[in-house]
């Protein structure tokens, strides 16, 4: 399954989400928005706590509903 991070899941008002393969990804997808949208040049260990926790599971992008059938 793929990972997905909304932005306002960390409490921020932004409509900022990403999704990725791995965990690794997301933070990396996270840390650049925080630095360009948040200006943020790293990420503070509380923000990165609460981005972790915030990253869930969801269907691929690519998944396809007559797989299922």
């Amino acid at each position: 399954m793929a990972k997905v991070l909304q932005c306002r899941d960390v409490g921020m008002n932004c409509g900022f989400v990403t999704q990725a393969d791995t965990e690794e990804e997301i933070l990396q997808h996270a840390a650049a928005h925080a630095r360009m949208a948040h200006n943020m040049p790293e990420m503070p260990v509380e923000v990165m706590t609460a981005v972790r926790a915030a990253i869930c599971e969801t269907r691929s992008p690519h998944y396809s509903l007559l797989a299922e059938k």
